[in-house]
């Protein structure tokens, strides 16, 4: 794994106006900082209202950084206009939580799936993009006869297939996957999962795998940043985060994982939330064990 980071990110802030009247704002990322490297699958976790599916939009330029920078291989790409930013997009691309809205319903899944290639001038009509979506099918475990046909006609499952599909057609380096299978049946949440290892492997992708579902994050992921509150309060590698967090809030998403031992089961429901400890700017991530850094005063 080379040292440079595919991806950075250094003290990101993005707030939103909360009144329509006076300077009322509220703070969803509050000064986040990670890198990803190369084939590398960083799971950023916590509950709903965060941050974390805002921090994945600052990553690719789809939401302007109030302040801080993102960073591509040493490239600072934040304030890029539309049109420099264009050749990066190639490189960067997002899977979203639900297939069944992701797809527009009027258009074929070839349409879908070669749009990203026309507008890159990849391909100069739909005709020619019929190889080229034949394979991207194939690798998302899909028939390629199946392109002609119109999304109500597929599952959520494969659904969520073809958006990945898109997601491919520009051969990216890195992909943010913003809670891709919240949406589907527990049955297929696995085989989606093993179809991103696999493409992992195939391709050498990176990933920010944006979830709630902290088991989940456990099988796939190689390390895991904590988001509580607009800011990462713990972040390491899988075995580290789970074998030994540090953090109060970690503890809190652990124990409310669901367990068949009653003592787990115990403390997840004795757990105070209200003594959680807020975070605030003023604090740093400081190393409590090698690559293990936590939110501390």
């Amino acid at each position: 794994m080379s040292d440079r980071p595919l991806i950075e990110a250094r003290n990101l802030v993005r707030k939103y106006k909360s009144s329509a009247f006076g300077n009322h704002y509220t703070t969803a990322v509050n000064g986040v900082s990670f890198s990803i490297h190369a084939s590398e699958t960083l799971g950023l976790v916590g509950e709903s209202g965060s941050g974390k599916s805002t921090t994945g939009r600052l990553l690719l330029g789809l939401e302007p950084a109030d302040e801080g920078h993102v960073f591509f291989e040493g490239t600072d790409i934040t304030s890029l206009s539309s049109r420099a930013m264009k050749p990066w997009r190639r490189q960067m691309q997002v899977i979203f939580q639900d297939p069944y809205t992701a797809i527009n319903p009027r258009k074929t899944i070839q349409h879908f799936i070669s749009e990203p290639l026309l507008v890159h001038g990849l391909v100069r009509s739909l005709r020619d993009s019929d190889d080229h979506v034949s394979t991207l099918l194939r690798q998302v475990g899909l028939d390629p006869s199946l392109m002609t046909r119109s999304p109500h006609e597929f599952s959520g499952g494969q659904r969520q297939r073809i958006c990945i599909a898109r997601a491919l057609a520009l051969k990216p380096r890195f992909i943010v996957a913003d809670e891709p299978i919240t949406a589907l049946d527990v049955s297929i949440q696995a085989q989606i999962v093993n179809l991103f290892q696999n493409l992992q492997q195939q391709m050498g992708l990176s990933y920010l795998f944006i979830s709630h579902d902290i088991s989940m994050v456990r099988y796939l992921c190689h390390r895991v940043a904590v988001m509580f509150e607009g800011r990462i309060v713990e972040t390491g590698s899988v075995e580290s985060i789970f074998s030994n967090p540090q953090h109060s809030y970690t503890r809190m998403l652990l124990n409310a994982v669901p367990s068949l031992h009653a003592e787990h089961a115990s403390s997840a429901s004795s757990f105070d939330r209200a003594s959680l400890p807020r975070p605030s700017r003023d604090m740093t991530m400081k190393e409590v064990f090698p690559g293990h850094f936590v939110l501390q005063s």
